[in-house]
């Protein structure tokens, strides 16, 4: 589950830090109260029928799934920019 104020760093190929990212805000809602802009928050997906897709635990996903499930979107800034760092 995402949390704001948390922060991830996103590795380059090699392994090496290339950028951190930062969880600004985190919404949760009720899965048959998800609307597009809600579900594109999270960022993962391009269209609203993937990102339900995904949660349901369509192939090639296996997440466990419910209808009353809730559904949780963090909203993220990209921080340091480390690739030009050695």
């Amino acid at each position: 589950m995402p949390v704001a104020g948390r922060k991830d760093i996103a590795l380059n190929w090699d392994s090496t830090p290339a950028l951190v990212i930062e969880t600004i805000e985190v919404s949760i809602s009720p899965f048959n109260q998800v609307n597009e802009s809600f579900a594109l928050a999270e960022g993962e997906n391009k269209t609203l029928e993937s990102c339900l897709a995904k949660a349901r635990g369509a192939p090639p996903y296996s997440l466990p799934f419910s209808e009353s499930s809730f559904f949780s979107a963090g909203r993220c800034v990209n921080g340091d920019d480390w690739s030009s760092r050695g």
